[in-house]
Order: structure tokens, then sequence, then C-alpha cells
């Protein structure tokens, strides 16, 4: 479990984070500054795993735009493990091709 939440980490932080994720089972970056482009570099973190462990991811309370969420909805539409993902009190909008690739990954994916 990492636990980073109501630290000014922002977006370079997330370089960082998406090396230890292979590890993680939770992840909370609640209220951490995090935008789309910090958003992007942990879905390509959660991408490039090839035994994502991560069954709770916290991105609420940050700025991670509806450009971060769909990458992090493409991310994960294999993960089987992902049991809770909070996007709360976030920035975005969901436009008619979030909302499908939404609906898409919650169909698919059954565990959350």
């Amino acid at each position: 479990m990492l636990d980073l939440a109501n630290n000014e980490l922002g977006n370079e932080s997330a370089q960082h984070i998406r090396h230890v994720l292979p590890q993680l089972f939770t992840l909370n970056l609640s209220n951490t500054k995090l935008g789309a482009p910090g958003c992007i570099e942990l879905a390509k973190g959660i991408s490039a795993c090839e035994s994502l462990k991560l069954k709770h991811l916290d991105l609420s309370n940050n700025n991670i735009e509806s450009k971060g969420f769909a990458k992090l909805l493409e991310s994960l539409r294999e993960s089987t493990q992902i049991m809770v993902i909070n996007v709360a009190e976030n920035d975005m909008s969901l436009y008619q091709e979030h909302f499908e690739s939404l609906t898409h990954f919650l169909k698919q994916n059954e565990s959350l």
C-alpha cells in the first residue's frame, strides 16, 4: 500500500510512482495536484506491468481531466484485479467518446 494523499506531488511524481506499481495493491494519490499528464504517466506504468496487482486506486480531488481518465481506462482494460477506482472531485467532462469508453470498460471489467 502506498498512501501519498494530501501532498503537493504534482505530475512529475507520477514518473517515479509508475516504477513501483507492480508491487502495489493500493495506491492513494488523492489531493496530490495530479493532472492529466501525471495520470497519463500512471496509465503508461499500468500498461507496462505484466502482472498488475493493483486492486484500489484513488485519484480523487485532482485534475486528471477526461483525457487522463480515458488513458487510465485504456490501460486498465485487461485488468481483472482492480476493484475500486475513485476519481471523484476531478475536473473532467465525460464527452460522448469518454462515456462510451467508460461504459465499455465497465461491461468488460466485472471486478469493479
